[in-house]
């Protein structure tokens, strides 16, 4: 990976996260009126600071991606009464299941197949954890896919598609990798967002001095509280959907990787027909 498309990788959950506490932020100030001084000096100080926190967003950034990673595969995310936030699945032997009865594994890459568990979790009580032992057999799979499949590039029949499969291998993996990471960036602005209308919320209340905002910004108690109800509704509403939608493109990515992998090594591995670049596959007319 070049160092241009490393840093953007790196950068972008860092102005993703700017970009949504600023949203957010912006949302609480139109609804509570310009009285409210905090919101606005956060959003003044962030305008006037574009460069500085462009710069600030690649070392953020970074951060959050090493998290996303170690929250997949080494955080203890629990599950309570069998909903699970997180449901890891073995990639690697889904990728080699057409293959595995048919090549010997140990003897090709030195490593075997695993035959993982298919639910990374372990239960105690109501409550599971994902399984330490589980998840090391899942990448082991997953390393294993890897070496099948840049020994499938390998192979004559692709000697002039190996190139671009895998800089589409690489593009996908990409994509994949930076909605994670974004996702989990919004989650941080989300967080970033409730530090600061728990904060505003107490000083309108008189629980903390009213050093940067005024009191419920010239509205009454109960007008205040109904506007507080509102925004946190939207903010977390949109919260909710950015996750959404960068889960659901990251898993679209995703799938479109294994499909890649899995039917370039099953053709090498089973030593199938493939048709060159732009030839016709005829064989449906025999």
């Amino acid at each position: 990976m070049d160092t241009a498309r490393q840093v953007i990788r790196w950068a972008l959950p860092g102005w993703i996260t700017l970009l949504f506490l600023a949203g957010f932020i912006a949302v609480n100030t139109v609804l509570h009126g310009q009285n409210q001084t905090l919101y606005l000096a956060i959003l003044r100080r962030m305008s006037e600071s574009l460069l500085p926190l462009a710069a600030i967003a690649v070392p953020l950034g970074f951060i959050i991606y090493q998290l996303y990673h170690w929250v997949y595969w080494f955080a203890p995310v629990p599950s309570f009464l069998g909903r699970r936030l997180v449901d890891p699945v073995d990639r690697g032997a889904e990728i080699l299941s057409a293959v595995r009865d048919q090549v010997d594994f140990k003897q090709i890459f030195d490593d075997p197949l695993l035959d993982a568990p298919k639910v990374a979790f372990e239960k105690y009580g109501h409550v599971a954890f994902k399984s330490t032992k589980t998840m090391e057999q899942y990448r082991k799979n997953w390393n294993l896919s890897d070496s099948a499949w840049y020994l499938a590039l390998a192979d004559e029949r692709y000697r002039n598609t190996a190139d671009f499969l895998e800089k589409r291998h690489q593009f996908l993996g990409d994509i994949y990798h930076s909605l994670g990471s974004c996702y989990h960036a919004v989650a941080l602005a989300y967080a970033g967002y409730i530090l600061v209308f728990g904060y505003v919320s107490l000083v309108e209340v008189g629980a903390l001095p009213a050093q940067f905002a005024s009191p419920f910004s010239g509205t009454t108690v109960t007008q205040g509280i109904i506007l507080r109800l509102i925004s946190f509704t939207i903010n977390s509403a949109v919260f909710l959907l950015g996750v959404i939608i960068l889960r659901g493109g990251r898993m679209a990515s995703f799938d479109a990787l294994l499909a890649l992998k899995h039917d370039v090594i099953t053709n090498v591995m089973l030593d199938r027909p493939t048709k060159a670049p732009g030839e016709t596959d005829t064989s449906v007319f025999e």
